[in-house]
């Protein structure tokens, strides 16, 4: 498979994930405060990022750093908090 299709299919594999954390947080399958959502969201953002920086959509890739942080920020204190 060619460098370009992977990254492509890193990208649709991100976006995937960000729609099926959406679809179970809105049907109360996962909690906003749950390490499953945040984590979904945060390798989702790990694949993403990829193909938004070759393609030179810097403001994408912005986005997708808050939204990578923001995910790892919240299970961090999840588990902080657990304890």
């Amino acid at each position: 498979m060619k460098k370009a299709n992977l990254i492509s299919l890193s990208s649709w594999l991100g976006a995937c994930l960000f729609v099926l954390a959406y679809v179970l947080l809105s049907f109360d399958v996962l909690s906003s405060h749950s390490v499953v959502y945040h984590s979904i969201n945060l390798i989702g953002a790990f694949f993403y990022i990829p193909d938004i920086f070759i393609k030179k959509a810097f403001s994408a890739v912005f986005i997708e750093i808050i939204w990578g942080s923001v995910a790892t920020i919240s299970i961090i204190r999840i588990i902080y908090y657990a304890n």
